[in-house]
């Protein structure tokens, strides 16, 4: 299947050689004013598809500070005993 981005620059694309192939000024004009709007859809395309990779990355980034989040105040609730981050002289519960 084409992307779209793919797809509105080749449609530009042939207006732009329709354009230059013809001798008639209006329908220069039009397949020039249609080309123009192929270019706009393709940069819109574009820029959508770039503001998702950024999401996705931020998502992504995200996701994984909320996990060393968890870990780390996960493992600072154990108690000193059971924590096996702390040396051994530290990790005795004193009743």
């Amino acid at each position: 299947m084409m992307s779209s981005l793919t797809f509105y620059r080749e449609q530009a694309e042939m207006q732009e050689v329709a354009a230059n192939a013809t001798s008639l000024p209006q329908v220069r004009d039009r397949c020039l004013r249609a080309a123009s709007a192929w270019t706009e859809l393709a940069d819109r395309a574009q820029k959508t598809e770039e503001a998702r990779k950024v999401k996705a990355e931020g998502t992504a980034a995200d996701e994984a500070s909320a996990r060393e989040y968890e870990h780390a105040t996960s493992r600072a609730d154990l108690p000193t005993a059971i924590r096996s981050d702390l040396p051994p002289e530290r990790s005795l519960i004193l009743m």
